[in-house]
């Protein structure tokens, strides 16, 4: 699985990316900018962030009310939005998720998600975007064609469960013992003097 998780975890599907892992050091500040399509997914927002607070290691989420005190937005958008966003004037995407991190540390501190609303596009592809991007706004920024079922599939997709695999990324980023600025090859020798009971 390091392979795969090198792939999802330390490159990114846009920008660039310094080789490092990423992630939340501290509860996220969440603020949801309000709509009817962000008042339709709430039930849905609060079921994905339960599903996430239970990784070992995790912050964890905290909601706010104004997005000046927010460190992570989450946005519903028109897709003349998104295309705005994103620049993908010929392939616009249904959901995008841009962090920012501190170079000294590798610690997340701030982020956006933005999801195409419902007006233009299905109700499937809204759940699955927010599950993606919802994820990849942890420091998971990276797509991959390696498994069908999993939530960073690169091809066309409505999943919204975790898959198996997707679990042990996202078990493995937020471990304990797995530091944000962290390279590949620290991870891998964590990884295996785990897998063989050294300590």
């Amino acid at each position: 699985m390091l392979p795969y998780y090198k792939e999802v975890a330390l490159g990114a599907e846009h920008g660039t990316v310094d080789g490092k892992l990423h992630k939340w050091v501290r509860p996220i500040l969440l603020y949801v900018r309000p709509s009817s399509d962000a008042e339709k997914y709430e039930y849905y927002i609060q079921n994905l962030i339960a599903r996430i607070e239970v990784i070992p290691g995790f912050p964890g989420v905290t909601r706010v009310v104004n997005a000046e005190a927010a460190e992570l937005t989450l946005e519903f958008v028109t897709a003349a939005e998104m295309n705005e966003i994103t620049g993908q004037y010929n392939d616009p995407a249904l959901g995008y998720a841009h962090v920012s991190w501190y170079n000294s540390t590798g610690a997340l501190f701030s982020g956006s998600i933005f999801i195409v609303r419902e007006a233009e596009s299905s109700e499937a592809d809204v759940l699955h975007a927010l599950t993606e991007e919802f994820t990849q706004a942890l420091g998971l920024l990276n797509d991959s064609y390696k498994y069908s079922d999993s939530i960073f599939y690169q091809g066309y997709s409505v999943i919204t469960e975790f898959s198996p695999e997707d679990l042990i990324v996202l078990k493995l980023h937020y471990a304990v013992e797995i530091s944000a600025g962290m390279e590949y090859d620290d991870i891998s020798a964590i990884v295996n003097r785990k897998a063989h009971g050294a300590e």
